[in-house]
């Protein structure tokens, strides 16, 4: 296998084989390249030539024509040679390739596809131009097709002219999928050079494509999705081929659909407009449909559509919009439909529910399955869980059990309250594009009503929260802190990117007595400038067993007297920041402690390590290793950056360690990674990272191989290599490890012989 193929595969898809023997590895071949992309991010050619070059030419300001001239002693035919040449020992596997994203050379590299003898499925996507000759022979080459799908331009020259009858689809082909394709027209096709290097469109004609009047008697699905609201030949399509079981279309071609005579499924992209009087036969035969609903502009439409439906098992309702009366909604117009729809099943709604009122769902009792689709904001799942059947009721604790709060979902959880400060607060600073002036500061912003309501909304799910994440609400956040109250059971807690109330949060061992796991990243913890709390004050869950603390600050801030002023306030004059160190206080039960500094300090980390010396696992900064003299159970250690000084004088706290995690920047810090290590001698795990590393061969040989040489117990070695261009390497120094894990370049890992590792067990 020649390293050059690795450029076609997602890394992803090779960390499987990289533990593997040659023999086995050339055995998973068949896997590994039965689905292949070809893009302009992972074509790499040998020089430079016209397709390079039309990328700079119409990415760059600053477009070199002398350098273009050096790519016309590159033919487009050599490019493609030297790229069939790559592909030929894997082009036997693919059974699948997705062809994008390569703009205007697509129309002369999209003849490589040719190589593929034994594809089934074909995707054509977006950005990228093909041959229109191309694709309509599609059959001639490819007998094994049964799924096409279609996204890109369709190129051609002036003098061709296209009829029904130069089609040849694959005869078994059973998927066709075409969205919004267009014909673009040009003279320029047949000179690759007047093509690649010109934006003047003056000879440019751009049509919609039209469906072929071609019966594909092996077909049972298709997609149509045309740019404007025009039949674009489905209707003539449909007549040719009665016999499809499957249809996605526009709801201005649903009169089209007459023709077909076996369809069991039909979705509809886009609001309805359907006239009773069109009697649609196709329909009477459907078992699922998908249907996209205004509901106050063409709910009638739905209406006499779905009872068309007679033998319906399933319906899949999109609901644009939020609903202003939910409850109206569910007993007025969607309970009606579904009581006369007798073999119904399954209701699938993608709904946002409006209103605070608690859904009565007891009018769909009929209806076996009943799925929320889309389920994303706090207040709909809340009304859903308290009126759902007895299963949905015992599924509550799992549905519940992690919640998210982020800046995307704040409008959805404040959607029922009027008038509210966090509205204003989303829209000034997360829609900077509306144009939204500031809100009024006179106005009496009455927060607390606001959480209030907020609480009201969560009592009822409360309960079932085990793990909550307030995540980049910045300054409102302060305020939506205060609803973590109502989740009594709360285990784990993480607040990321905003300010939370320092003095509450010291007191969060007696608001939430059971958090077992607690994660705070770039926080700002906030508090008036007359308010002290001295770090000996803090109260931690008596429970608590996991603390996370990454970059967090201390502001003081005069602002938190006016909520206006704080959220909105562009003058920082009247706030201090300091940075947050950790309390001097005892917790018994803590076993795992993550923290680092904004700032190069020890923020009051060997004194926490003193008070509480029997912590297991801890993850800090190299700079800090001094502070952990004082630990008598460490079995955990990760240390972030190299290390630089005498690790001596924490000889004690290491003796007990099983699992390191340390990084090597270069030959300089083989020395004190060694020291380190051979203190260690207990060691089983050991996980290295190796960043920016030239010769990466001579450090795994004269620093890394040693090392793990004085490590009897070691059973497990982890390399993580960040480096873009690496070489195969050479592991037989690691002959000695039972484990080995490499996270590397794809050449890297495609090329490790494991053969001289004779312990090597995984």
């Amino acid at each position: 296998m020649n390293s050059e193929f690795q450029k076609y595969l997602d890394i992803a898809l090779l960390k499987e084989i990289s533990l593997t023997s040659k023999v086995v590895r050339k055995k998973l071949m068949p896997l590994v390249f039965e689905k292949l992309k070809l893009s302009n991010s992972n074509l790499v050619y040998s020089s430079n030539n016209l397709f390079t070059d039309h990328y700079k030419y119409f990415y760059s300001n600053k477009f070199d024509y002398s350098e273009y001239k050096d790519s016309l002693n590159h033919s487009i035919d050599t490019v493609i040679n030297d790229l069939t040449t790559d592909l030929n020992n894997i082009k036997k596997f693919a059974k699948s390739l997705h062809f994008c994203d390569i703009t205007r050379p697509g129309v002369y590299i999209f003849p490589i596809i040719n190589i593929f003898n034994n594809l089934t499925r074909l995707e054509l996507g977006c950005n990228i131009m093909i041959p229109f000759s191309g694709f309509i022979r599609l059959g001639e080459k490819f007998h094994n097709l049964i799924h096409i799908k279609l996204s890109a331009d369709l190129l051609k020259s002036p003098n061709e002219n296209f009829s029904p009858e130069d089609y040849i689809f694959p005869i078994n082909l059973k998927y066709l999928e075409i969205i919004e394709c267009i014909v673009v027209t040009t003279s320029r096709i047949s000179d690759p050079y007047s093509f690649l290097f010109n934006r003047n469109s003056s000879d440019t004609t751009i049509d919609q494509f039209t469906l072929p009047k071609v019966s594909i008697p092996s077909l049972t699905e298709l997609v149509f999705y045309g740019s404007i609201e025009l039949d674009q030949g489905l209707k003539a399509f449909l007549e040719v081929n009665p016999n499809l079981e499957s249809l996605s279309i526009r709801p201005n071609n649903l009169k089209s659909i007459k023709a077909l005579s076996n369809l069991k499924s039909l979705k509809i992209d886009g609001s309805i407009r359907f006239d009773i009087s069109d009697q649609v036969p196709a329909l009477k035969s459907l078992k699922y449909i998908h249907i996209t609903s205004i509901v106050t502009n063409d709910w009638d439409d739905v209406k006499r559509l779905c009872l068309i439906c007679v033998n319906l098992e399933l319906l899949n309702l999109k609901v644009r919009f939020s609903i202003t009366n939910s409850q109206q909604f569910i007993d007025n117009k969607l309970a009606p439909v579904l009581s006369n729809l007798a073999y119904l099943k399954t209701l699938q709604l993608y709904i946002v529910l409006g209103d605070s009122t608690h859904l009565n769902l007891t009018k769909l009792s009929n209806i076996e399955n009943l799925d929320f689709q889309n389920c994303v904001d706090l207040r709909s799942l809340e009304k859903i869980s308290m009126s759902s059947k007895l299963v949905r009721e015992k599924l509550n604790p799992v549905l519940f059990k992690h919640l998210i709060l982020r800046s995307n979902n704040l409008i959805s959880i404040c959607s029922g309250i009027h008038d509210t400060i966090f509205m204003e607060f989303y829209k000034c600073f997360y829609l900077p594009e509306s144009n939204i002036s500031l809100p009024l500061k006179g106005k009496d912003w009455n927060i607390q009503s606001d959480l209030s309501k907020i609480s009201t909304d969560l009592m009822n799910i409360g309960k079932y929260v085990k793990s909550f994440n307030l995540d980049g609400l910045d300054r409102s956040g302060y305020y939506m802190f205060k609803i973590i109250n109502n989740f009594h059971n709360l285990k784990f807690l993480e607040l990321r990117l905003c300010f939370i109330p320092y003095l509450e949060f010291t007191r969060i061992g007696e608001s939430l007595p059971n958090l077992t796991s607690i994660k705070l990243i770039s926080l700002y913890l906030t508090k008036l400038p007359k308010n002290n709390s001295t770090l000996d004050n803090f109260i931690f869950p008596q429970n608590l067993s996991y603390l996370e603390l990454y970059n967090c600050r201390l502001i003081n801030s005069s602002l938190l007297t006016d909520p206006h002023k704080f959220l909105f306030s562009e003058d920082t004059t009247q706030e201090t920041i300091v940075h947050f160190n950790l309390p001097n206080v005892c917790v018994p039960s803590l076993k795992h402690l993550a923290f680092f500094t904004y700032y190069l300090e020890d923020g009051g980390l060997e004194n926490f390590l003193k008070i509480n010396p029997n912590l297991e696992s801890l993850h800090i900064e190299s700079y800090n290793l001094r502070a952990i003299k004082s630990l008598n159970s460490l079995n955990s250690l990760k240390i972030i950056d190299n290390i630089s000084f005498d690790c001596g004088n924490i000889i004690n706290a290491l003796k007990f360690l099983k699992k390191l995690e340390i990084e090597i920047q270069g030959h300089h810090d083989y020395e004190y990674i060694n020291s380190l290590c051979q203190l260690c001698y207990n060691l089983e795990y050991l996980h290295i990272t190796m960043r920016s590393i030239e010769k990466l061969q001579q450090i795994i040989d004269t620093c890394v191989a040693p090392t793990i040489y004085n490590l009897p117990l070691l059973k497990t070695l982890s390399l993580t290599i960040h480096k873009e261009e690496c070489d195969a390497i050479d592991i037989s120094k690691f002959s000695l490890v039972e484990k080995l894990v490499i996270k590397a370049s794809s050449v890297t890992l495609f090329n490790l012989d494991f053969a001289s590792c004779s312990k090597l067990k995984k």
